[in-house]
């Protein structure tokens, strides 16, 4: 069911008490009862019909020497701006994804940039080294405990010694291109070419 906001344009009791006519006298030549004379006069207009309320409103006119009219909005009137405000409110939506979005792919863009400028410029390469064995292992004569992992830059014909995998457990290289598991006591990474 719509929602009508009905109401005069002008103030009635104003126009009513600066005339010559007393409330009793408007209701009587209006033919309404007063009761219902100062419900339309308190703005109280729900139990009135549209078509009524012109009807009163242009009997007003006639009486008052005055143009008095019946302005009413239902909800179709109401909703293009309530529309208005839900696009805007989508449209911010939009646009903060859309940032979210950018600022993802620059940080994954400026991660890549950096690989290539150390792996081109300065001839690094990144790997880390990620110990998932139970024992602590000796990767370069540094301690690498248990689940826990070290990056290190190489650059070609350099190496990683990896020592001390006594139960033979797994341990994780990770390169830019491959990941790889190792379980061996002892081993050496060797970057030859840029790609091994």
């Amino acid at each position: 069911m719509k929602n009508i906001k009905v109401y005069f344009d002008k103030n009635l009791r104003v126009l009513i008490e600066n005339s010559d006519y007393s409330l009793k006298e408007i209701s009587t030549k209006l033919k309404i009862p007063l009761s219902s004379l100062e419900k339309i006069l308190d703005g109280k207009l729900e139990d009135f019909s549209i078509v009524s309320l012109k009807d009163i409103a242009n009997r007003l006119s006639q009486l008052l020497n005055e143009e008095i009219n019946i302005i009413y909005e239902d909800d179709e009137n109401s909703k293009p701006e309530q529309k208005t405000k839900n696009k805007k409110g989508r449209f911010k939506i939009v646009l903060i994804i859309f940032f979210i979005v950018n600022f993802a792919f620059l940080y994954f863009v400026i991660k890549d940039l950096t690989f290539y400028r150390n792996f081109l410029y300065k001839n690094l390469y990144t790997i880390t080294i990620s110990n998932h064995t139970t024992s602590e292992i000796i990767v370069n004569d540094t301690l690498l405990a248990p689940e826990n992992t070290i990056k290190i830059e190489l650059a070609p014909g350099e190496s990683i010694k990896v020592k001390g995998n006594k139960n033979n457990g797994n341990i994780v290289i990770t390169t830019l291109n491959a990941v790889y598991n190792v379980n061996l006591e002892n081993f050496e990474v060797i970057l030859s070419n840029g790609k091994s």
